[in-house]
């Protein structure tokens, strides 16, 4: 019975390891999300071009400009200037895995805004199966397969991209402004406390150490206090 039990509960053991691997796994995205964000809080650039490099970043990457987003972040945040590299991160929102997802929205609240007949979502995909690599061939490539099937895709598209885009940036920006700023607080709370500790261990270091009597000469009692 003891050997029963004893392999019943390796097994449960064993179980939970490989369903906690799993959880892991399936959330091991969010943890590159998370850590992706704390580094752009972590830029070196003021706090308001930060901010300002998120709220374009998504305004950008909500827009059917897939192929010269980079571009496009180039030239706009020099323009505002907004940092460069929170308006790049941004606006890889929209890879390979979410393109289709968000282009899709973009076309349905467009065309429910302007009240346009949808085309199916499988018609939809084939506008982003783009054989170019680089990035203006696939731009022209992504404009060659919206111009098959006219403006009643690329004008809901831009639309709905825009304010879903806008809609985002509003809010990002004090946002990332509030999370720029806890973010310096706490490292220089954190740089103050390392400082208070260094300097107590030196402190300690050059203190002297107490003085310690001399052994009484042999045959002598020693002194008492």
């Amino acid at each position: 019975m003891r050997r029963r039990g004893g392999s019943r509960g390796r097994g449960l053991g064993r179980r939970l390891l490989q369903r906690l691997r799993i959880q892991s796994h399936r959330w091991r995205w969010l943890g590159a999300l998370l850590g992706g964000l704390k580094r752009v809080l972590q830029l070196e650039d003021t706090p308001e071009s930060i901010a300002r490099g998120v709220a374009l970043g998504l305004v950008i990457a909500f827009t059917p400009t897939v192929g010269i987003q980079m571009v496009l972040v180039l030239i706009i945040h020099t323009l505002a200037r907004a940092n460069r590299l929170a308006g790049i991160a941004m606006v890889w929102l929209t890879n390979p895995l979410t393109v289709v997802p968000v282009y899709w929205w973009d076309y349905v609240l467009g065309s429910w805004l302007l009240a346009r007949p949808r085309i199916p979502l499988e018609r939809f995909r084939e506008l982003f199966a783009l054989e170019q690599t680089g990035f203006f061939a696939q731009f022209f490539e992504f404009l060659r397969n919206v111009g098959e099937l006219g403006l009643d895709v690329l004008g809901p598209m831009a639309l709905g991209g825009l304010l879903t885009g806008l809609a985002l940036a509003l809010p990002a920006y004090p946002l990332t402004l509030w999370l720029v700023r806890q973010e310096r607080a706490a490292l220089e709370r954190l740089r103050r406390l390392r400082a208070a500790r260094r300097a107590r261990l030196g402190r300690r270091a050059r203190r002297p150490a107490c003085p310690v009597p001399p052994p009484p000469p042999v045959g002598e009692e020693p002194v008492r206090g």
